[in-house]
């Protein structure tokens, strides 16, 4: 288990789905107040005016939402009010292109939204997504650190997307 984050984890929850912004408030309410949901938005340009005004610890950011979609959102928050991001996303499995651009946008990790039965199937990853939460809490300090101007840029990485270069480095080359 991942060390604690000294009192709850403040939670902004993204995704245009409002049945599915409902299970998470629902699984993260079953957290005994270790994550508590601070507020949701239905797209990105709510997610980056919430992000501003409540500063959560932590995002859960859909992929494909109207108005403004994910990454577009990652990208502006990572700019704005740097802030551990967590992809949750039909469009973010294991090797998908969302998720690689998420992580090299600076998403702390990607969670892929079961395919089906969406209620049985979203209770399946409940476990891993409290977990990446709980471990993305703990990165915020250096998330900002790292998108922070008086801060050197380790050689090899972009300030824009300082994680590039780890990322990319573990991606079969043709």
């Amino acid at each position: 288990m991942p060390p604690e984050k000294a009192g709850p984890i403040k939670l902004l929850i993204v995704d245009d789905s409002f049945f599915m912004r409902k299970m998470l408030q629902d699984i993260f309410a079953e957290t005994n107040g270790a994550i508590q949901v601070v507020d949701t938005a239905q797209n990105g340009l709510e997610a980056l005016e919430k992000t501003k005004k409540l500063k959560p610890d932590v995002i859960t950011l859909d992929v494909e939402m109207p108005k403004m979609d994910g990454l577009t959102a990652l990208e502006k928050i990572m700019k704005e009010r740097p802030t551990p991001v967590v992809m949750l996303s039909s469009h973010t499995g294991k090797g998908a292109e969302a998720t690689i651009r998420a992580l090299e946008m600076g998403a702390v990790d990607c969670v892929a939204k079961p395919a089906g039965r969406v209620l049985e199937n979203v209770r399946a990853v409940q476990g891993e997504l409290i977990e990446k939460i709980k471990m993305a809490a703990l990165c915020g300090p250096q998330i900002q650190k790292l998108s922070h101007p008086k801060y050197p840029v380790p050689e090899g990485e972009d300030r824009k997307f300082p994680r590039t270069a780890k990322v990319t480095q573990g991606i079969a080359r043709p």
